[in-house]
């Protein structure tokens, strides 16, 4: 009986997180909206939506890594070599596709994007990347 309380709890707990993003969408970005103004939600907007973009773009290293870690059972050292591979596999992708960025910049001579955006942005997008790897193992 503990144990069918238990389940209950986690699939309570898993609804709850559901919902609270629903929340989130029907509920507080519309009061962003009309709090913040136009320019400043937009802002806003395009970075959640970037967000979303990259929980896409991991690879699907976060699934991969989330069913290895579930179906482990030689402990936590197998579980910290599938998420130092995980990051080794995202690590390497983000770096080619800073030199693409670069590559592009070059052969094209786009001039209104610095070097730094560059960069930054990558290492923005590779660290919300990494977060989402994180929290779905």
């Amino acid at each position: 009986m503990k144990k069918h309380s238990a389940t209950l709890l986690r699939m309570l707990m898993l609804y709850g997180g559901k919902t609270s993003s629903l929340l989130v969408a029907f509920i507080f970005l519309p009061l962003y909206g009309r709090v913040l103004g136009e320019e400043q939600f937009g802002a806003i907007v395009v970075i959640i939506s970037l967000q979303a973009l990259l929980v896409m773009l991991d690879l699907g290293m976060s699934t991969l890594a989330s069913r290895e870690a579930a179906i482990t059972t030689k402990g936590s050292g197998s579980l910290l070599i599938i998420i130092s591979s995980a990051e080794v596999i995202l690590s390497v992708f983000y770096i080619g596709l800073v030199f693409l960025f670069f590559l592009i910049k070059l052969v094209f001579e786009v001039s209104s994007v610095s070097w730094s955006v560059i960069v930054f942005s990558a290492l923005l997008f590779f660290f919300l990347a990494l977060q989402n790897l994180y929290y779905t193992i």
